[in-house]
């Protein structure tokens, strides 16, 4: 069932490992839903209390603005908007370990297989007979779990 919708198994033998290098987190969307469901409902049961927050919030930058000297605010607004803006426009860290395998199977067919995360247990060596599973992407099979047959021991990445 799930193989219609990309899911794979690959079993051969490693035959190539690239050096670990590290890339940007996969989007956390369960996470966005979650905020956007918690704005939606706030918005929907506290609109006009949230209207008048701002409105207050706004005002009372206004009434600083008329008070404090010009070139103070100016200078601490920039800096704020400008550190608040620089990580949007960097973009995520790359924090996250991924390591690329090429998996030969008994056909001669080689893949791709990509493990994304950090390992929690088990292990790939050049030249270890694993199983694979995980959804097949742009031809690259994206690991989710396996099995390395030689050292008899689960694979397991925790995904970021």
């Amino acid at each position: 069932m799930l193989g219609a919708l990309g899911w794979k198994t690959l079993d051969g033998r490693a035959i190539h490992i690239e050096p670990t290098y590290l890339a940007t987190p996969d989007p956390a969307w369960d996470r966005f839903v979650l905020k956007l469901a918690i704005l939606g409902a706030a918005v929907y049961y506290s609109g006009p209390a949230l209207l008048v927050t701002l409105a207050l919030v706004l005002g009372f930058f206004w009434l600083i603005s008329r008070i404090l000297p010009q070139s103070l605010f100016t200078g601490v607004a920039t800096q704020v908007v400008s550190f608040l803006l620089t990580r949007r426009l960097m973009g995520p860290l790359a924090s996250v370990p991924v390591r690329d395998v090429r998996l030969r199977d008994a056909s001669g067919e080689e893949y791709l297989v990509r493990l994304k995360g950090h390992l929690i247990s088990g292990s790939v060596t050049v030249g270890d007979e694993i199983v694979a599973e995980g959804w097949e992407r742009n031809g690259m099979l994206i690991f989710r779990r396996g099995y390395n047959k030689r050292i008899r021991a689960a694979i397991k990445v925790r995904p970021q």
